[in-house]
């Protein structure tokens, strides 16, 4: 399954192509990942009807808090 097939399947309210542009490429032990930004990772939790991505969603915001106030 590609990027785009896990985002429609999982109904995620991000476009993929956006958060592709700006995914950083991680690699963990000779397997290369992208990861999506926080701004993007905050706007799939919002659009998430789970619990627990709800429960994430107060920390990651303060993150991103901390980061523009430049803590």
């Amino acid at each position: 399954m590609n990027f785009t097939n896990l985002f429609r399947r999982a109904g995620i309210g991000v476009n993929d192509a956006a958060v592709l542009d700006v995914a950083a490429r991680a690699d963990l032990d000779g397997l290369v990942v992208r990861v999506c930004s926080l701004e993007h990772l905050i706007q799939m939790k919002r659009s998430s009807e789970r619990a627990r991505d709800r429960e994430d969603l107060a920390a990651l915001e303060a993150v991103q808090k901390e980061d523009r106030e430049g803590k």
